[in-house]
């Protein structure tokens, strides 16, 4: 996760923003309500380190409010939800079959952070040339 934060820091300091919306998942463990053995906390206690400088990264690219995550995108209540036959870029595999199949939309699954960067990367935006 740290070099996937790495480059979006960097997008973040440039000036990029997500010109789509987008959707952030839920975290990804109840840190808080959850109790394990030592081993495992300790793993948690350092993959949350991550989330905390990923949330700060979608903060800084335009994300929605983070208190409300979905891995539902399309739900009336994320308000997210793109026209039938829309193409959209998700990485949330059970989205895209539903995506596909009951909202009639143009996706494949890509891979974490690729959603991301389509959402950075405007298409309807004209190239410049490299100075």
């Amino acid at each position: 996760m740290s070099s996937m934060i790495k480059m979006f820091d960097e997008c973040a300091k440039a000036g990029l923003k997500a010109y789509a919306p987008y959707t952030v998942n839920p975290r990804p463990y109840d840190l808080y309500n959850v109790n394990n053995n030592p081993g495992d906390m300790e793993l948690i206690y350092e993959g949350y380190k991550l989330q905390r400088d990923l949330d700060w990264v979608h903060v800084r690219l335009g994300a929605p409010d983070l208190n409300f995550r979905s891995c539902a995108c399309y739900l009336d209540e994320v308000g997210n939800a793109p026209k039938p036959g829309t193409y959209v870029a998700w990485a949330e595999s059970s989205a895209v079959n539903f995506g596909n199949s009951a909202l009639v939309l143009r996706t494949i699954r890509n891979g974490a952070s690729m959603d991301l960067f389509s959402a950075i990367v405007n298409p309807e935006a004209p190239c410049r040339p490299s100075p």
